[in-house]
């Protein structure tokens, strides 16, 4: 089987040879260990280079031995059309051809930087239109801005699973900052409401764009939504009436949606296998609550596909081999009584883990579900 035979077949409940793996997070990981993974000059993308960006993927792949690679959205064309990066004298620029504007590029931070809300973007219902833009798919693909990723797709596409993040219509964080958003929901539901349809308008069309390239997966982060952040009836008002529509589009376009769900979910996994996501996805237990993927997988049973949630920092940095592979068979055992499963992490590789430590994830996967 080639390894997007095998996630196929593993997230549809079907006969694997073994059991198919992957990272969450991919970007992130590229960013704190470019230089481990490619050869390729980290500034070089910058000007949207497609043919860059397709052999850091394809480079990503044979660093990691990974079953897919991700996607996203790009230069448009006019950009690239009208950018160029390059080195002079040691010192990466950013140029603009038609003005002669170049601008310094600076290395990404590792581990990546402060997010902030300092001030809403959205305090009114007429602020929404104006903060969050939703472009079609048709713009979208008009415009470039996936042909990178169409690159990828076709270079890979017919070995790997691609997947694409969408944000989920509950991150109204973004526009409101946290503590808007907690009070607007009780303050102004109409407001969270409304913003929650425009931002789910935004994410229906990326993922129809993304379908018209042939990406497998949509991969749906959803933060701030566990028990330890809203209860579960703000739950069902804000977050659930937003996930089927995702869901919806891509089934009809014959996509595998992930729900990746971010903390305590212990009194929601009814709430998140009604809206019939293919698979589900959860962090590892931390930051004062537990997620305990057996638990989880006798109340799901076989509805859903599951992915692992090995932990990404006690285990896969820290951990000896022995305990890998220890936790690496527990997650095994629960997959293999549900019979949809695909071994992940439960949080982005830590910037310490060393790319050859992620292989011997692979490889110890691979090795351990075919004994």
């Amino acid at each position: 089987m080639t390894p997007r035979e095998r996630l196929h077949a593993a997230c549809n409940g079907a006969a694997v040879d073994y059991s198919p793996v992957v990272i969450p997070y991919h970007a992130i990981f590229l960013r704190d260990h470019w230089e481990e993974v490619t050869g390729e000059p980290w500034w070089k993308t910058s000007d949207g280079n497609i043919a860059s960006s397709v052999q850091v993927e394809r480079d990503f792949l044979e660093a990691t031995g990974m079953d897919w690679t991700g996607i996203g959205i790009g230069a448009s064309r006019q950009f690239r059309e009208t950018h160029s990066a390059s080195v002079r004298d040691g010192v990466p620029y950013l140029t603009n051809t038609v003005t002669g504007e170049e601008t310094e590029l600076r290395h990404w931070p590792r581990s990546g930087d402060h997010y902030s809300v300092n001030c809403a973007s959205v305090t009114t219902l007429e602020d929404i239109e104006r903060v969050v833009q939703v472009r079609s798919a048709r713009e979208i693909l008009d415009s470039g801005l996936l042909d990178g990723a169409r690159a990828v797709v076709e270079s890979v596409g017919a070995s790997h699973a691609v997947y694409a993040a969408v944000n989920h219509p509950s991150w109204t964080y973004t526009c409101f900052g946290f503590e808007n958003m907690m009070t607007n929901m009780v303050e102004n539901p109409a407001l969270v409401h409304a913003l929650s349809e425009r931002m789910c308008e935004k994410a229906i069309e990326e993922i129809k764009a993304f379908a018209a390239i042939g990406v497998d997966f949509v991969w749906v982060e959803l933060c701030l939504v566990g028990r330890d952040s809203i209860s579960r009836s703000a739950f069902r008002e804000f977050v659930t009436p937003y996930s089927r529509p995702l869901v919806d589009v891509a089934r009809q376009n014959e996509m595998i949606t992930v729900f990746y769900v971010c903390g305590d979910v212990s009194d929601r996994l009814e709430d998140l296998v009604s809206v019939s996501p293919m698979c589900l996805s959860f962090e590892e237990s931390k930051k004062g609550f537990c997620v305990n993927l057996d638990a989880i997988s006798r109340v799901v049973g076989d509805s859903v596909c599951l992915f692992g949630n090995l932990d990404a920092i006690g285990v896969l940095e820290n951990g000896s081999d022995v305990l890998l592979a220890r936790e690496i068979e527990r997650l095994l055992e629960i997959g293999n009584r549900t019979g949809k499963f695909v071994m992940s992490l439960g949080s982005p590789v830590t910037p310490d883990t060393p790319v050859g430590r992620v292989r011997r994830f692979g490889e110890l996967t691979r090795h351990l579900s075919t004994r």
